[in-house]
């Protein structure tokens, strides 16, 4: 009997969206809350601004909270929005739709970078190259109004 030739690993948007997982289309929700909310307030706020502030968070995070300190490092200038990404990101919990005793779990750090890579790719094939322009931030705007117009569907078993 032979063998099927081994896959190489799924890369790319395509093959390995996150949004066809439940759990992490919930974290990318959860990711995405801090930036709908700051850009309800925010009428200037473009897709490029957006951009620069996930990628800000992205670094961020993974550079982890580590020992180390660099020269420098501490003064560079905050990013409101990045920084607001972070902490969703450290708060986010997975919750299944029936909810257990136990059933909230924490997110991994790769979790949490592959869900901001595809935000980011999303805030990109938005933007279409006019980073000046708000197709994503709009985008974002009507799938939140959308989502609090839904019921709750979850159940608490105790």
């Amino acid at each position: 009997m032979e063998r099927a030739p081994s896959r190489p690993p799924r890369s790319g948007p395509a093959e390995d969206d996150v949004l066809k997982d439940e759990r992490l289309a919930w974290l990318v929700l959860q990711l995405e809350a801090p930036v709908a909310m700051i850009a309800g307030r925010s009428p200037a706020l473009t897709d490029g601004s957006v951009l620069l502030a996930l990628e800000y968070a992205r670094e961020k995070m993974a550079k982890g909270r580590g020992l180390l300190v660099i020269p420098g490092e501490s003064r560079k200038p905050g990013n409101e929005i990045g920084e607001a990404v972070i902490t969703a990101s450290e708060r986010a919990r997975w919750e299944a739709p029936v909810i257990l005793a136990s059933g909230l779990e924490s997110y991994r750090t790769d979790e949490k970078l592959r869900c901001l890579d595809r935000i980011i790719l999303s805030v990109r094939l938005l933007a279409r190259g006019n980073p000046d322009g708000r197709v994503y931030v709009q985008d974002l705007a009507g799938r939140f109004a959308r989502l609090s117009s839904l019921p709750q569907k979850s159940r608490i078993i105790q």
